[in-house]
């Protein structure tokens, strides 16, 4: 697809939304793609090793494409890219200009220490509000505490000393800081548990609200789902039973409960369940970030048969304490791409901003949706 043709697209859904044709709440996102990335290693392309499937053969070929993504409080964009050749991240200026690039070793490669290779293939990253870049390098055979910190201009700061083991799904913390998921160091607690954890000013401090998509009240949320959801039930008796309910038309939003004993977040089905109407039938959904307003953005696929197939995907704005969808941004779907990405759109907390990342024929698309002032 050429990027005349994205335009156009894109064009043509946002005036679907704008005339009432998709659900779109009390605000109205438009979307511009910002650059293209082209294949290829020349001017500074992605080499892209796109998948085979040999005949007669029943496998799903590996992604291949590039990812993850992270978008700073200035708008600059950063890509990560683990398919060929020595693990590397970038950062974009909004125009598509590169400033920098970093590179660790090669993809699994864990012949070299840890202080010399860097990271070998990327795993998680994301930036502090100043614009630092925190790297969490793929899982291997080694299980350890560090992340791998970078300025803003891209040179390299050493590592930071997490405390916990094999940190994941890093996020930046609007207000300083960052948090991730982790293991205890020393196995502790209950086995297999991740604990939310802020790492802030050197050091690490486990917080149960705060990692994940919050609402205003700064309570965390759990929204993944496909076709069901599980619901529990009220039996003073026994345990707690799970009956599964469809979506149907409406966004299913759990507002998690921690529980002390097990110092972990419960089970979704002893959840507080927030019922949000829609629509349309939804097959799909995933609750992917949240802003500093408390609202929730759900990443949703219709099953419905007065939606076209290239209208399935909608990022829906929610607000939770109110149940209400604040806006609704109709997205391309992988059936129109390469779908070799696996990776969420990235919202920025402050501005509400959501940037996907496409992969078309031609290269890398990254598209902005912001907010119609």
């Amino acid at each position: 697809m050429t990027r005349k043709r994205l335009e156009e697209l894109l064009c043509a859904i946002v005036c679907m939304a704008s005339a009432g044709v998709a659900h779109a709440g009390r605000e109205r996102y438009t979307s511009q793609t910002l650059f293209v990335v082209p294949w290829g290693e020349v001017g500074n392309g992605f080499r892209v090793v796109m998948p085979t499937q040999p005949a007669g053969a029943e496998f799903i070929p590996p992604i291949k494409g590039p990812g993850p993504f992270e978008v700073d409080r200035e708008g600059n964009i950063f890509v990560a890219g683990n398919q060929s050749g020595p693990s590397e991240g970038r950062k974009y200026r909004s125009d598509g200009t590169l400033l920098w690039r970093i590179q660790g070793a090669q993809k699994h490669d864990f012949s070299q220490p840890l202080e010399a290779r860097k990271f070998t293939g990327i795993m998680s990253m994301c930036c502090d509000d100043e614009g630092n870049l925190y790297v969490r390098e793929l899982i291997g055979t080694e299980n350890h505490d560090k992340l791998a910190k970078y300025t803003s201009k891209g040179d390299f700061a050493g590592f930071v000393s997490t405390g916990l083991k094999n940190a994941d799904q890093l996020r930046r913390n609007p207000g300083g800081g960052i948090t991730f998921l982790a293991f205890r160091k020393d196995n502790s607690g209950p086995s297999g548990k991740l604990y939310p954890t802020m790492w802030k000013e050197g050091q690490a401090a486990q917080i149960p609200t705060v990692h994940g998509p919050r609402d205003a009240q700064g309570m965390p949320y759990y929204g993944h789902f496909k076709e069901r959801y599980p619901a529990g039930t009220d039996r003073s008796a026994s345990p707690p039973k799970v009956r599964w309910e469809p979506l149907g038309r409406r966004i299913i939003l759990l507002r998690q409960v921690w529980s002390p004993s097990q110092q972990s977040w419960d089970r979704p089905s002893s959840a507080t369940k927030i019922v949000v109407p829609y629509p349309h039938n939804v097959q799909a959904q995933d609750i992917i970030a949240s802003d500093v307003a408390g609202n929730l953005y759900v990443l949703a696929y219709m099953k419905d048969e007065r939606v076209p197939r290239d209208r399935e995907k909608r990022m829906v704005k929610v607000d939770p304490l109110h149940a209400e969808v604040v806006a609704e941004m109709v997205m391309i779907p992988g059936v129109q791409t390469l779908d070799l990405i696996s990776n969420p759109p990235v919202v920025v907390p402050e501005t509400g901003d959501v940037y996907d990342f496409l992969d078309f024929s031609d290269g890398l698309h990254v598209v902005k949706y912001s907010i119609q002032r």
